[in-house]
Protein backbone atom coordinates (compact mmCIF):
# COMPACT_ATOMS: atom_id res chain seq x y z
CA UNK A 1 0.00 0.00 0.00
CA UNK A 2 3.13 2.27 0.26
CA UNK A 3 3.59 2.77 -3.07
CA UNK A 4 -0.15 3.58 -4.09
CA UNK A 5 0.03 6.07 -0.92
CA UNK A 6 0.83 9.34 -3.23
CA UNK A 7 -1.77 8.72 -6.54
CA UNK A 8 -5.00 10.23 -6.96
CA UNK A 9 -8.17 8.36 -4.99
CA UNK A 10 -10.04 7.42 -8.78
CA UNK A 11 -6.70 5.84 -9.89
CA UNK A 12 -6.24 4.21 -6.56
CA UNK A 13 -9.25 2.33 -6.73
CA UNK A 14 -8.91 1.42 -10.70
CA UNK A 15 -5.37 -0.01 -9.55
CA UNK A 16 -6.83 -1.80 -6.78
CA UNK A 17 -9.55 -3.37 -8.58
CA UNK A 18 -7.62 -4.69 -11.25
CA UNK A 19 -5.20 -6.36 -9.21
CA UNK A 20 -8.01 -7.94 -6.54
CA UNK A 21 -10.95 -8.61 -8.58
CA UNK A 22 -11.27 -11.43 -10.59
CA UNK A 23 -12.35 -10.49 -14.54
CA UNK A 24 -15.41 -13.31 -15.57
CA UNK A 25 -17.21 -13.93 -18.86
CA UNK A 26 -20.43 -14.89 -18.51
CA UNK A 27 -21.58 -17.30 -21.56
CA UNK A 28 -25.34 -16.72 -22.91
CA UNK A 29 -26.75 -20.53 -23.65
CA UNK A 30 -29.49 -20.15 -25.76
CA UNK A 31 -30.37 -23.85 -26.48
CA UNK A 32 -33.40 -24.53 -27.80
CA UNK A 33 -35.21 -28.16 -25.35
CA UNK A 34 -35.04 -31.19 -26.88
CA UNK A 35 -37.81 -32.18 -28.18
CA UNK A 36 -38.12 -28.25 -29.89
CA UNK A 37 -37.95 -28.69 -33.50
CA UNK A 38 -37.19 -25.69 -35.88
CA UNK A 39 -40.62 -25.64 -37.14
CA UNK A 40 -41.87 -24.82 -33.73
CA UNK A 41 -39.02 -22.74 -33.49
CA UNK A 42 -39.96 -20.50 -35.97
CA UNK A 43 -43.34 -20.79 -35.00
CA UNK A 44 -43.09 -19.54 -31.32
CA UNK A 45 -40.77 -16.57 -32.61
CA UNK A 46 -43.45 -15.31 -35.06
CA UNK A 47 -45.95 -15.56 -32.38
CA UNK A 48 -43.53 -13.10 -29.94
CA UNK A 49 -43.21 -10.92 -33.32
CA UNK A 50 -47.15 -10.97 -33.63
CA UNK A 51 -47.83 -10.15 -30.09
CA UNK A 52 -45.17 -7.21 -30.42
CA UNK A 53 -46.73 -5.96 -32.73
CA UNK A 54 -49.96 -5.40 -31.55
CA UNK A 55 -49.42 -6.03 -27.94
CA UNK A 56 -52.88 -7.05 -27.80
CA UNK A 57 -53.51 -11.09 -26.84
CA UNK A 58 -57.01 -10.75 -28.19
CA UNK A 59 -56.26 -9.63 -31.83
CA UNK A 60 -56.84 -12.29 -34.30
CA UNK A 61 -53.41 -12.74 -35.86
CA UNK A 62 -51.84 -13.42 -32.29
CA UNK A 63 -54.82 -15.66 -31.27
CA UNK A 64 -54.40 -17.99 -34.59
CA UNK A 65 -50.27 -17.29 -34.43
CA UNK A 66 -50.78 -18.79 -30.46
CA UNK A 67 -53.32 -21.46 -31.74
CA UNK A 68 -50.68 -22.90 -34.34
CA UNK A 69 -47.66 -22.87 -31.97
CA UNK A 70 -49.62 -24.37 -29.46
CA UNK A 71 -50.18 -27.14 -31.63
CA UNK A 72 -46.87 -27.64 -33.07
CA UNK A 73 -45.27 -27.94 -29.40
CA UNK A 74 -47.47 -30.27 -28.72
CA UNK A 75 -46.98 -32.50 -31.64
CA UNK A 76 -43.24 -31.82 -31.36
CA UNK A 77 -43.28 -33.18 -27.75
CA UNK A 78 -45.66 -36.40 -28.71
CA UNK A 79 -43.40 -37.18 -31.48
CA UNK A 80 -40.25 -36.64 -29.30
CA UNK A 81 -41.90 -39.59 -26.85
CA UNK A 82 -42.37 -41.76 -29.09
CA UNK A 83 -39.15 -41.55 -31.10
CA UNK A 84 -37.18 -41.80 -27.98
CA UNK A 85 -39.72 -44.76 -26.63
CA UNK A 86 -39.13 -46.44 -30.11
CA UNK A 87 -35.34 -46.19 -29.45
CA UNK A 88 -35.21 -47.17 -26.25
CA UNK A 89 -33.52 -51.08 -26.75
CA UNK A 90 -30.82 -49.90 -28.87
CA UNK A 91 -30.42 -46.65 -27.16
CA UNK A 92 -30.29 -47.40 -23.16
CA UNK A 93 -27.94 -44.27 -21.34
Amino acid sequence: MGLLKNVGEPLRINLLEQQFIPVKTLKVNRKKPIWMTHKVLRAVSRKRKVYRKYKDANHPAYVQAERKAKSLIRTAKREFERKLAKKIKEDRK
